[in-house]
């Protein structure tokens, strides 16, 4: 049986979550009147240099193809 004496705890995820959507919603309009704040971030973001990704041939790659060839 239960007891009615203990009362039980709401579950608040579904209240976090919708604070957590309307705090980003409020940040992006934020940013998004506000024309200094949002030039800002672009220009920080345009200003990173572009790092090489994808494939090198490096070293020990060129050794393994050496030894896969024959």
């Amino acid at each position: 049986m239960k007891n009615s004496d203990q009362k039980q705890q709401p579950n608040t995820t579904r209240r976090e979550f919708l604070r957590g959507t309307v705090a980003a919603g409020a940040g992006a309009t934020l940013l998004a009147t506000l024309p200094g704040v949002a030039e800002a971030a672009t220009e920080t973001v345009a200003a990173k240099p572009e790092e090489k990704t994808g494939y090198r041939l490096t070293p020990h790659i060129a050794a393994y193809y050496k030894t896969a060839a024959h």
